[in-house]
Formats: structure tokens, sequence, C-alpha cells
């Protein structure tokens, strides 16, 4: 008993250490606008294949934006849509009206805004 004890504490740490070292070598390197407008796109293609139910995929995936967009460093100021995003990703529930109020300057960037995706077959 007291072996499998140790092997589930054991078992327990290593994940946990697995985990801290993931968050340690998180890219935090600046973006480019390519970089931002590919992720923008696939959230805007997530968007459209949840068809109307906003998923977990969806949240992740705006906050994955609202990262690329916090580390952008172009003439264009992303900030305000990188927190409007992060906020989204920690919500949970939004809208594709939401999103897209929280993306705007990343649709001015990207030349495209989310409805153009999921209105897209």
């Amino acid at each position: 008993m007291k072996e499998v004890l140790r092997l589930a504490v054991l078992g327990v740490a290593g994940v946990l250490s697995v985990m801290y070292l993931a968050g340690c070598f998180e890219d935090k390197s600046p973006t480019n606008k390519e970089q931002v407008c590919t992720a923008y796109a696939e959230l805007g293609n997530r968007v459209r294949v949840a068809n109307g139910v906003i998923d977990n995929l969806v949240f992740r995936k705006a906050g994955e934006v609202g990262d690329l967009a916090e580390r952008y460093e172009g003439s264009e100021d992303l900030s305000e849509d990188a927190e409007a995003l992060h906020e989204i990703a920690d919500s949970s529930t939004t809208t594709l009206l939401e999103l897209m109020q929280a993306s705007k300057d990343i649709a001015a960037l990207c030349n495209a805004s989310l409805d153009s995706y999921v209105l897209t077959p």
C-alpha cells in the first residue's frame, strides 16, 4: 500500500513538473502580421465550424489570438484587442458580435472580419 501511494505521489509530482516547465517555455517572442492574421482566420474558421454554438475551442483560440496580438510588434496597436480577447477567453459565454467587437483592430490589420470567415462555406 505504501508503495502504491509513493508511486501516486511521484506521478502527480511528475505531471505538475511537466505542466510547470511547459508554462516556463511558452513562446513569448514578438509576432508579425502573418502570424496574427493566420490565427485570426483560424478563430473565424473555428467559429464557423461551431455553427452558432460557441465551444471551448473557440475560447481557447480567442486566447491564442489575444496572446499573439499582445506580442505584435507592427505599427498598429492591438493591445485593446488582446485584452478584450483574453477577457472572452476567460469567460464562459460570448457571441459572434462580441468576438467581432473585441477584434476590430485585428480585423483592420488583416483586412477581414470574423463574419467573413463564418459566412464563407
